[in-house]
């Protein structure tokens, strides 16, 4: 296989720029943050909070600048929960402009999830899409992967692999938090949004002056995880470096003598973070990673073909985010993002090179923003600009590149009408001008309301759009060996949407949460798949992207959380998923229309044992075929997971559990891995 050269030292190089930002003095022992010289911000403390508390959220009745109100004894201990993705500063959960479904350090620690995919799979209203090639993307309201923006530390990424990020390339090793945004966020966000927003938040500050951690972990499909981080810290700075690598074999499901279900897999990552306070009002931050996926498949091909499928997937991502602020409520924010994809697919026939292939794909992706935000009175303005510039080269595309200028300005008032009954309206518009698709103009109104203590409404209604991607306007990709064509469509307009949600939050007392809504998206241009020729003898099937004139998806989500003791925590959700191709009335495909989800986690505060039990229950899901148009049904399917630890003193655990516990999956309809037991070790510092 064909590696790309010199990427080594370009992880090493950009490393070493960020480190050059945080001096030496980041390794000397760490006192107490000077009063000063303010502390980063707190969304990422929720790692040492968590520790002691809940992880749900304030009641409602919390307002603005209120501290935390003392917890009953033996009840949750309340945590002022910080937010940035619905409004792209720090606020309140509870203040901030949208519905912000909010996954802890704690939760995640808890659920024992390897990777951000298997954590997402249990949360209400969020749909885990696997397959055995491109990996797992997700579903929000019942749109697609390509209408959800997927950023790490609000930075896009790149790499969609048939209009999807592979959320299991990203391990939970390094997560501090994760937000969801469902609905609409082009106001903010701009093209990719129309469905909503996830936000993977790296942790950010140690704990201690020094410390580091390593884990072990070994599993029945002959897996292996090894993952190791150190961190160092004082008063003013931090140096965080971290890293692993998995290995796991290819599976078959069904009666499959050769093809492999799903494909095997040989991960490395690595990732740093620095922060430099570099005086009371202006602080640093830069971060890099360098992740690289290889998985290997048996696929089946036309006849009797055989071939050795090897897909390698390498990103170097860097930023560089200085922050300055400018006076208590005032702060000026601007960000500079470089990620570099690079991708090698080989397909080599068994025992004949006439269908060999291999082909070579980069992906080059440069972003700038500044961000304004500023307190006047009852209005909270937050306003900035933005310029991505989007390149890929790649044989499957009719040219063999594209590119993309998208320069944008955004701006977004949060207005409290009344503070004592936390009244607010949200207008926000952004502007966005695509090289491709000329202007795109995205408003967007929220209001949230809290009539009593205990109950908080909200209310959304906003516009959104996706510019075409470089694949669904140009590609021309034939794959002999299946027997079938993949044409571009450069006539494609871009998609919009029309949709809004209400909802609702009520939390009578420290120990009960539930949360409501309901919502519906209008589309128009939806861009799907047809098929222009069903090929024949010599003849390949040909297929292009169309636009639908009209679909929509609405629906209905809930989730409730009870904690009767401290240490334990009950979880529940339900989501209703109506989605339809109004033109065509067909449904749209791979959407249940029902799907439940659970968890049960007990968790000491002191206590040497931990467990924890999640899952998923998915309905029947609609399927319409491409080759020949047929509809069929996919049965309802139930996934759970089990983790279970014991701490053995000296910073030190093992732990065990099992995945897929009831072996759900099938070759044509569910391609996920069969029932898994893992056991491992953790030790840290």
């Amino acid at each position: 296989m064909h590696h790309a050269p010199l990427h080594l030292p370009r992880v090493l190089s950009g490393i070493l720029l960020i480190a050059l930002a945080t001096p030496a003095a980041a390794v000397a022992e760490a006192t107490a943050t000077p009063a000063e010289v303010p502390a980063p911000p707190p969304s990422d403390e929720l790692e040492s909070a968590d520790a002691a508390a809940t992880g749900s959220s304030a009641p409602p009745s919390r307002r603005r600048g209120q501290p935390p109100p003392e917890a009953p004894s033996g009840s949750i201990e309340v945590l002022d929960e910080i937010v940035v993705t619905g409004s792209r500063v720090e606020v309140r959960r509870d203040d901030a402009p949208v519905d912000t479904l909010l996954i802890t350090r704690r939760e995640i620690e808890a659920s024992g999830a390897r990777d951000v995919s298997d954590l997402l799979a249990t949360q209400p209203g969020v749909e885990i899409v696997r397959d055995g090639i491109s990996g797992a993307g997700l579903r929000l309201q019942g749109l697609e992967d390509e209408h959800v923006l997927v950023l790490i530390d609000g930075q896009r990424i790149p790499g969609r692999v048939r209009g999807k990020i592979d959320l299991s390339r990203y391990t939970t090793d390094n997560v501090s938090s994760i937000e969801i945004v469902r609905g609409a966020a082009s106001s903010l966000y701009g093209s990719d949004a129309m469905g909503g927003v996830i936000n993977i938040i790296t942790r950010r500050r140690a704990q201690k002056p020094v410390e580091g951690s390593v884990q072990l972990r070994a599993d029945t499909l002959s897996g292996y995880e090894l993952r190791a981080n150190v961190g160092v810290s004082n008063e003013t700075s931090l140096l965080r470096l971290g890293g692993g690598t998995l290995q796991t074999e290819s599976f078959r499901l069904g009666e499959a003598a050769e093809e492999t279900s799903g494909s095997a897999r040989n991960d490395l990552d690595l990732d740093l973070r620095a922060e430099h306070q570099l005086s009371s009002s202006l602080r640093l931050v830069g971060t890099a990673s360098f992740i690289a996926v290889e998985r290997s498949s048996v696929d089946l091909g036309a006849g009797t073909a055989i071939f050795d499928r090897t897909d390698r997937t390498e990103i170097l991502d860097f930023s560089l985010a200085p922050e300055l602020r400018l006076g208590e409520g005032h702060s000026l924010r601007f960000t500079a993002h470089y990620s570099f994809l690079d991708n090698q697919l080989l397909q080599d026939q068994r025992r004949s090179d006439a269908l060999d292939q291999y082909q070579r794909t980069s992906e080059d992706l440069w972003e700038t923003s500044v961000i304004h935000d500023v307190q006047l009175g009852s209005h909270r303005l937050t306003s900035g600009a933005e310029i991505l510039y989007e390149r890929l080269d790649s044989p499957r595309l009719d040219d063999g590149e594209g590119e993309r200028f998208r320069p944008a300005l955004f701006v977004q008032d949060d207005w409290v009408l009344a503070e004592e009954q936390l009244l607010a309206v949200t207008p926000g518009l952004r502007l966005d001008h695509d090289s491709d698709f000329g202007n795109q103009l995205s408003p967007k109104l929220s209001a949230r309301y809290a009539p009593i203590d205990s109950l908080l409404l909200r209310a959304n209604y906003g516009w959104g759009f996706r510019a075409a991607s470089f694949q669904e306007l140009l590609i021309a990709f034939d794959n002999p060996s299946v027997g079938y064509r993949v044409e571009g469509n450069p006539e494609l307009e871009p998609e919009s949407s029309r949709g809004g949600s209400l909802g609702l939050t009520f939390q009578p007392s420290s120990a009960i949460r539930l949360d409501m809504s309901v919502f519906r998206n209008d589309l128009e241009n939806l861009i799907t798949v047809d098929t222009l020729d069903l090929g024949g003898p010599g003849r390949p099937m040909r297929m292009s992207y169309v636009n639908v004139d009209r679909a929509l998806t609405q629906g209905a989500e809930g989730s409730i959380r009870y904690k009767p003791w401290r240490i334990l925590t009950l979880d529940a959700g339900y989501t209703y998923t109506h989605a339809r191709n109004v033109t065509e009335e067909t449904w749209l495909s791979g959407r249940p229309w029902h799907r439940a989800t659970f968890g049960v986690t007990w968790r000491p505060d002191e206590g040497a044992f931990t467990a924890n039990l999640r899952g998923e229950w998915v309905g029947t899901r609609p399927f319409i075929s491409l080759e020949d148009g047929t509809y069929h049904e996919a049965a309802p399917y139930t996934y759970a997971s089990l983790r279970v630890s014991q701490d053995l003193g000296n910073n030190l655990s093992l732990f065990a559990g099992g995945e897929n516990l009831l072996n759900e999956g099938d070759p044509r309809d569910l391609t996920i891995s069969p029932r898994t037991i893992f056991a491992g070790i953790h030790a840290k510092y």
